[in-house]
């Protein structure tokens, strides 16, 4: 794997891990909001951010196997 695509790779993989570690930081606080609407808003943007992390753990995992190429 070249420099550029192993950059690529940790880019990825190093983003879907932060947003993994913010939507466990925002689910303890939407737990412990006493807004209904808050709370139930803040779970909806968690499970937004949770499909971009499966997104781009995709994306890293096309990059590992090759399929994912730069354009000339």
């Amino acid at each position: 794997m070249n420099k550029t695509n192993e950059r690529l790779l940790r880019a990825l993989r190093d983003a879907a891990i932060n947003i993994e570690v913010a939507c466990l930081a925002m689910n303890a606080a939407a737990q412990q909001l006493e807004d209904e609407e808050i709370s139930r808003l803040l779970r909806k943007n968690i499970d937004t951010l949770r499909q971009d992390s499966t997104i781009l753990r995709v994306h890293a995992r096309e990059v590992s196997e090759k399929k994912i190429r730069r354009r000339a």
